[in-house]
């Protein structure tokens, strides 16, 4: 016991003598506390966040679930905006076409699906002469030519410069008359 009380007042005195002038030695009952140490700045990590999905914390392993709570991946999902609230992005709007256009040959109806999908998300999008040239397509393959050659003259009456003319002439298997109803501009 006395060995220990030497070595607290061996230690006390040490801290005591390394202290500066500025420094003053605790008074008896005052806690003793060293010095602060700064470490050196570190440079800041880039933050890029953007792209992770977040999660409240009650989706954490961590948190008590109970026995018939939701599946972890499902509330990962829960906690992700939903597509609808973000703005649709360039890329976006290509891959719905690239998806149709897939799709086209073996699959008109699901190809007309995806159009249509565009069309909702991307009313006056870049691809929209693209995207009606394939609805035209799709409709000619499921049988539907009076719509698909409405839609083909629609087409013609807000883009009379097309690039898209023999395309869809070779689809209805007919020429598109510049003077039919409805598509007076040219």
């Amino acid at each position: 016991m006395l060995g220990g009380l030497a070595l607290v007042a061996l230690g006390g005195a040490f801290v005591a003598s390394s202290m500066g002038p500025s420094e003053h030695a605790a008074t008896p009952g005052e806690p003793v506390v060293p010095p602060a140490v700064s470490a050196p700045p570190e440079a800041p990590l880039p933050v890029t966040t953007g792209d992770l999905p977040t999660l409240p914390v009650e989706a954490l392993p961590s948190s008590s679930a109970t026995p018939g709570s939701a599946s972890a991946p499902a509330r990962i999902a829960a906690a992700r905006p939903a597509p609808s609230s973000e703005k649709p992005r360039r890329e976006d709007e290509f891959e719905l076409i690239q998806r149709a256009q897939d799709k086209l040959a073996s699959e008109p109806a699901r190809a007309l699906a995806t159009l249509q999908e565009h069309a909702r998300l991307f009313p006056a999008g870049e691809l929209t002469q693209e995207r009606e040239t394939m609805a035209v397509e799709a409709l000619v393959r499921m049988h539907r030519k009076p719509e698909a050659r409405t839609r083909a003259n629609a087409l013609l009456a807000r883009f009379p410069r097309t690039p898209y003319v023999a395309r869809l002439e070779s689809a209805l298997g007919e020429p598109l008359s510049l003077a039919s109803p409805g598509n007076t501009a040219r």
